[in-house]
């Protein structure tokens, strides 16, 4: 008996450890696709959104063109997936209204699907602070294993409400639950402890990936992922968020379409396609455009611009420049020149800890690839209002 317990034991190491070695490969590959793949996106969706400006477009085309948009981002998510389960990263957290990130996920996931849903968002539900991309991939998740979980179809019920004294937290701090019911055959009480284990799965073409990663997202949240389930009953799988006290700011947003007023911005990437495309949407907005390759070249156009007068108001660097300077090198040089420069980092490496403590590098803002007109939009708009300098 002893025996058969030892082997037992070592198979299950040796088990482990094969699952460590698929994980390490996983992450390799995944930080290796992240930046071309989003590189690519980065040019679809930019070119989108310049055909959406265009004008004399019908309906029927703008409707395409949001379907184009749609599954862009689910592209982007995809890759996000892999990235956070993979290596992990530190969430970009901003106060935001959870009813909005649920709408749309469920937009997204029910696309088509064999099943019905509702959704039950009160008005008044309290602010969280969480990066939208990552909750919005454990949403995803959810809403597909439950639907996914119904055969004979049926309905998913999604509702959302305050709790003034959580118990899924300590000290029953105050949170916001949400609440996935489907109609499914449940889960076997054996099952149910595993089911956020990695590799898990009752599926017969699942991954045992969806749970695991939904899981380690809402716990690096410091929040809470919990089921329930019996067999026959179906499931409620729930997920609780810390509230928190400031409401979700709306900043006043130009209307789309409309030109911001204009400046300079030199871009920093070694992706001609990417320049091209960033060239087309700064010019869209009233901005004058100047590009550069590596971070050499970025720090030489910065010194020529200023020596000759005409310097840049804004600098967007790409994090990652393969076999040359990159973002993070770059911002460092040209900071302990000009320490009043205004430089925003894109990176399509989501989850790299520059991009959720961009301020810590010197950089003044965040903006991830793949990002349209809007996103650009924004993110400058913001750091035109600040004062050069100002990180914080």
């Amino acid at each position: 008996m002893l025996a058969f317990r030892n082997v037992t034991t070592r198979r299950e190491l040796e088990n482990q450890r094969l699952r460590s070695q698929q994980l390490e490969s996983l992450g390799v590959l995944a930080g290796g696709i992240a930046h071309d793949f989003n590189n690519l996106l980065t040019i679809i969706m930019g070119n989108i959104s310049l055909v959406e400006e265009a004008p004399g477009i019908r309906a029927e085309e703008t409707r395409r063109l949001e379907q184009m948009k749609t599954a862009t981002e689910s592209a982007r998510a995809l890759t996000d997936q892999f990235l956070t389960f993979a290596r992990g990263g530190d969430p970009d957290t901003v106060p935001t209204a959870l009813a909005a990130i649920v709408t749309q996920a469920a937009t997204l996931a029910f696309s088509g699907a064999p099943v019905s849903y509702e959704l039950d968002l009160p008005a008044d539900l309290w602010p969280v602070r969480v990066d939208r991309a990552q909750i919005g991939q454990v949403l995803n998740n959810l809403f597909l294993n439950a639907w996914q979980s119904m055969e004979g179809g049926g309905r998913v019920v999604i509702s959302a409400r305050n709790c003034e004294n959580c118990s899924d937290f300590p000290g029953d701090e105050r949170c916001v639950r949400l609440d996935v019911r489907d109609q499914g055959a449940g889960i076997a009480p054996d099952d149910l402890e595993r089911i956020f284990d990695p590799y898990f799965t009752t599926k017969e073409t699942g991954t045992g990936l969806g749970l695991a990663i939904a899981h380690s997202i809402v716990r690096r949240h410091g929040g809470a992922l919990i089921v329930q389930s019996q067999p026959g009953s179906g499931s409620v799988f729930t997920l609780a968020l810390p509230a928190i006290e400031s409401t979700v700011a709306e900043r006043p947003v130009a209307a789309p379409g409309a030109v911001m007023p204009g400046g300079r911005v030199l871009v920093l990437d070694d992706e001609a396609e990417v320049r091209d495309v960033c060239r087309g949407l700064l010019e869209s907005l009233g901005f004058r455009y100047a590009g550069a390759e590596t971070g050499e070249d970025a720090l030489r156009a910065y010194a020529a611009a200023v020596a000759a007068g005409d310097p840049f108001d804004v600098v967007i660097m790409d994090l990652t420049v393969p076999g040359a300077m990159g973002g993070k090198e770059a911002v460092r040089r040209l900071l302990a020149e000009d320490p009043r420069a205004r430089v925003i980092v894109a990176s399509g490496y989501s989850r790299d800890p520059v991009l959720a403590n961009h301020r810590q590098y010197g950089f003044i803002a965040a903006l991830r690839k793949p990002f349209d007109r809007e996103a650009l939009r924004a993110v400058l708009g913001a750091v035109m209002d600040a004062a050069p300098g100002v990180r914080d």
